[in-house]
C-alpha cells in the first residue's frame, strides 16, 4: 500500500514539474521575441475641415524578414489597427474613428521578385524587400471631422501593428492557442485635443 500512495505522490510531483517547466518556457519564449515595428513619427494635422494622420514607421531587421518569406515560402500579413476615442469622464472612451488593414508580403521564386497584396490584388512588386517595406514604412489616412473642434476635448490616438505568417483562416481558428505572430504585436497611444 505504501508504494502505491508513493507512486501517486511521484506522478503528482512529475506533473507539477512539468507544468513549471512549460509555464517557464512559454515566458522566456515571449521574452526573446525582438520588437520589429516602431513608431519613427506620426503627424496629426487638423485644417481644412478635416484630420490627416501621417504616421512613420521603422522596420528594424528586415533581413529576418528577407529570410522568411524567402527561404521559409512563407507569407507575411502586415496589418494595423488605427482608432480614435473620445476620452469620457466617468464612462468608457467612445470610439470615432477605427479602420483596420492588412497587406500581403509574397515572394515569387519563378521571377525572383517580392509582391505587396491587399484583397489578393497586387499592389505592388520589385525585386527589393527594401523597396517593398518603403510601401508600408508610411502610412497617410484622411478623416472626415466627426465634431465642431473646440480644442478641448481630449482624445485617444491608439495605433497597433503586428507581422504574422499567413495561414488559412480555418487552421488560425482551429489551432487557436498557436502564436503565427512573427514579432509581438505593437501598440502606441498617443493624447491630443482637438
Amino acid at each position: 500500500m505504501s508504494t502505491k500512495i508513493s507512486l501517486k505522490k511521484y506522478l503528482k510531483f512529475k506533473q507539477i514539474i512539468v507544468f513549471l517547466a512549460l509555464f517557464a518556457s512559454l515566458i522566456f519564449a515571449t521574452k526573446t521575441l525582438p520588437q520589429s515595428i516602431n513608431l519613427e513619427n506620426v503627424i496629426l494635422n487638423t485644417s481644412n475641415k478635416n484630420v490627416s494622420i501621417q504616421i512613420f514607421l521603422d522596420i528594424i531587421d528586415p533581413k529576418k524578414l528577407h529570410k522568411i518569406i524567402k527561404h521559409n515560402k512563407f507569407q507575411i500579413v502586415f496589418s494595423y489597427h488605427v482608432e480614435i476615442q473620445k476620452k469620457v469622464r466617468f464612462f468608457f472612451d467612445k470610439t470615432v474613428f477605427s479602420r483596420d488593414r492588412e497587406w500581403s508580403i509574397c515572394f515569387n521564386p519563378i521571377n525572383n521578385k517580392f509582391s505587396l497584396r491587399r484583397k489578393n490584388k497586387q499592389i505592388y512588386s520589385t525585386d527589393s524587400l527594401d523597396k517593398l517595406l518603403d510601401k508600408i514604412r508610411t502610412i497617410t489616412l484622411k478623416l472626415p471631422i466627426w465634431t465642431t473642434p473646440t480644442g478641448k476635448e481630449k482624445y485617444d490616438l491608439i495605433l497597433k501593428f503586428g507581422l504574422k505568417k499567413k495561414v488559412p483562416y480555418w487552421i488560425e481558428k482551429t489551432l487557436f492557442f498557436w502564436n503565427f505572430n512573427i514579432t509581438p504585436p505593437s501598440e502606441y497611444h498617443i493624447d491630443f485635443k482637438f
